[in-house]
């Protein structure tokens, strides 16, 4: 009777940690994702991945692929993401049999201690001397290699696309520093303008001052104009040299090494059409909110792993080697020892240090969860953002192109004027001051709109592919299915596990 319910209460038990380990596939957590954006969606095309290309700057091409080759920043991601790799190459290691050569020699306090028993001496020899060949494999009954092998995949997962963050950011900073510089020249040629002009007009002012016409206050103020645009100039040549050299050090090279000709920012970088990209495909597109998933994903597992930690370990061994009463032995007259069976073992007490280590992959997962949440919240926010600083920048540039048109019409009736004799040459001068100022104000409009461009391509998630992710030729070689994919994440992983 005792022996029929022995088989009834192991499938008991086999059902109850059956139940145990059950848990569901994994499903994106639901987020309540918009159709559109509140901003309003562009007109242009999806973002591309090359979206440097649109803006038509030779140049700007050159320093990105310069930038791809030396930077620091995509080197150091390039290090994290071999150092996930071979987290992983670790991992898998436990599917595998372990093999190992042991050796023993003579101990006898060792073999004194073996050798008694309830007090009583056994008859053992204490002067062997052994070598042996171990090999041991762990069945995994519980999941704990497997999902130790998943964590750490998401985990490498996650270092690629934290790798296409970096080289997004680092494009993105390099377009933005690269506009900057063009901007400071056209700056700089319209501060060589105004300083023309106040020269024109001091000189203008002493005449008078010589011929009677005005005092000296008027002179003064034409002076003090001077050496104030002066200052101004000598400031902009400053802020470029500053600007390159913040450039050089993102593409990774020297600041003395780095050679930009000048060049107007509005005859030399085109403004191409904003790229469109509605919510749900940003989830897929930024690399950022795709790591965050694929960090959740490897908390999961991490879960299962502490799981199977609370249940007993079966491991195969088995043995082969030879025994000898001194080294010579075993090579000339030694025992052969062959042993194989199976190993079980449990953790009786251990002071609650699997309930903590479980309870906290759990904590864990929670955080990374809320963290995902956050990403992505950030992640429509930063297009809200980009898309209304588009707009804001290129209203702004239509205004001073009615700026420009109105003022080009002025100083032509001024000119006409002034040659008619019925306008002084100081009068024209203010006017064309006024000039300078507007086409100043329509070149860093238009600095603004290329860089809220820049920064709508950045956050739409544009500019990264793992497929171009630059290794270094030593690293070690992918396996089939450990390259994540830009499309949607697999599936095959599991989210929060139920409690039995």
């Amino acid at each position: 009777m005792i022996r029929s319910r022995i088989p009834f209460a192991a499938a008991c038990a086999g059902t109850l940690l059956s139940g145990c380990l059950y848990h569901p596939a994994y499903e994106r957590p639901a987020l309540p994702v918009p159709q559109n954006w509140s901003a309003g969606q562009p007109a242009g095309a999806p973002a591309a991945n090359n979206w440097w290309q649109e803006f038509k700057d030779p140049r700007l091409l050159q320093l990105l692929d310069q930038a791809t080759a030396s930077s620091p920043d995509l080197q150091i991601a390039a290090d994290r993401v071999l150092l996930a790799r071979d987290a992983l190459k670790g991992a898998r290691s436990h599917e595998y049999p372990s093999l190992s050569i042991n050796a023993l020699p003579p101990d006898p306090v060792y073999t004194q201690a073996l050798a008694i028993n309830n007090g009583r001496q056994l008859d053992l020899d204490t002067n062997l001397y052994a070598v042996s060949l171990d090999a041991s494999y762990e069945l995994d009954f519980w999941g704990r290699v497997s999902n130790s092998v998943k964590a750490a995949k998401s985990d490498y997962q996650a270092s690629v696309f934290d790798a296409g963050t970096a080289a997004i950011g680092l494009r993105s900073e390099i377009a933005r520093a690269y506009f900057d510089v063009r901007e400071l020249d056209e700056e700089i040629a319209l501060s060589a303008q105004r300083n023309a002009l106040v020269g024109e007009r001091l000189r203008l002012a002493r005449l008078r001052q010589a011929a009677g016409r005005i005092g000296a206050a008027p002179v003064l103020e034409a002076e003090l104009a001077e050496r104030d645009a002066q200052a101004q100039a000598a400031a902009l040549q400053t802020l470029r040299s500053e600007t390159v050299n913040a450039l050089a050090v993102l593409i990774g090279v020297n600041p003395e090494s780095l050679d930009i000709a000048p060049a107007p920012l509005r005859t030399t970088v085109t403004a191409p059409m904003p790229p469109q990209g509605l919510p749900s495909a940003m989830l897929e597109r930024r690399p950022d909110i795709r790591a965050a998933e694929a960090h959740l994903i490897a908390a999961h597992a991490e879960i299962e792993v502490a799981r199977a930690e609370m249940f007993p370990q079966v491991s195969l061994t088995a043995k082969y080697g030879f025994v000898a009463e001194s080294v010579h032995a075993l090579v000339f007259k030694s025992s052969s020892i062959v042993g194989a069976g199976p190993i079980v073992s449990y953790s009786m007490f251990d002071g609650g240090r699997l309930s903590a280590q479980s309870d906290a992959s759990k904590r864990r997962y929670d955080l990374l969860l809320a963290e995902y949440r956050k990403s992505i919240y950030a992640g429509f926010a930063d297009v809200e953002k980009s898309l209304l600083s588009y707009q804001s920048a290129s209203a702004d540039e239509a205004r001073w192109a009615g700026a420009r048109d109105l003022q080009g019409a002025q100083l032509q009736r001024l000119n006409q004027s002034l040659t008619a004799g019925r306008l002084s040459r100081l009068e024209l001068i203010a006017a064309q001051q006024q000039a300078l100022d507007v086409e100043l104000a329509a070149a860093r409009s238009y600095r603004d709109r290329l860089d809220s461009m820049v920064a709508l391509y950045q956050a739409l998630g544009g500019g990264w592919d793992p497929a171009t992710l630059t290794l270094p030729a030593d690293a070690p070689a992918e396996k089939p299915g450990d390259a994540p994919a830009t499309g949607p994440a697999a599936a095959d992983n599991a989210v929060a596990p139920t409690t039995p």
